[in-house]
């Protein structure tokens, strides 16, 4: 797991804080971390400002991180925190095709979970956007999802229906890497 976060914010504010001019804008700082934050509530409405209390153990350390940004004194900081990416022919979803052919689905998690998606191309404007209106949003943090979340099971409810799997041969099984932990609780 990359942690090298803390370490470019300070190496770009070190050598923003020795070029810049006294009197110029400061430098716009966009730190790209993602909804996994907000840890795992299957009965809340999560928000921007909502807890990162429940940020699992692997990226325990990213909320600091992201209040060091949108607080710097050098640097206009901005956080993005990106759902979970589809779309242009990649997507961690993807990982279901791997068990078309096999017959059943084994999926990580547990039933009930949502999803919270972003389209790549939202993504991309997303951050166009921060970069062009940095005076506007500096010291802002922004979860960056579709305006709705889709159901796990239902995604894999249609995956399912559209390879020919039945859905008794569909089920949950714990996560075995980082990564599908936090997939699990996006």
């Amino acid at each position: 797991m990359d942690t090298s976060g803390p370490a470019m914010l300070k190496a770009v504010e070190s050598l923003t804080g020795t070029v810049r001019k006294p009197g110029t804008p400061k430098l716009a700082y966009i730190y790209c971390s993602g909804i996994w934050v907000h840890g795992d509530d299957r009965k809340r409405f999560t928000f921007e400002s909502g807890s990162t209390e429940r940020a699992p153990s692997a990226i325990a350390w990213r909320p600091q991180l992201e209040q060091d940004v949108v607080s710097n004194q050098v640097l206009k900081g901005i956080v993005i925190r990106v759902g979970l990416c589809y779309g242009r022919g990649g997507s961690l979803i993807g990982l279901l095709f791997s068990q078309g052919d096999s017959g059943s689905i084994s999926w990580f998690g547990t039933p009930g979970g949502s999803y919270s998606l972003v389209h790549v191309d939202d993504v991309a404007e997303c951050f166009l956007l921060a970069a062009e209106k940095n005076n506007l949003v500096g010291g802002l943090i922004l979860d960056a999802t579709n305006e709705i979340t889709e159901s796990v099971d239902g995604i894999l409810h249609a995956f399912s229906s559209l390879v020919g799997i039945p859905w008794n041969k569909v089920s949950y099984r714990p996560c075995a890497n980082i990564l599908e932990e936090a997939m699990s609780i996006t």
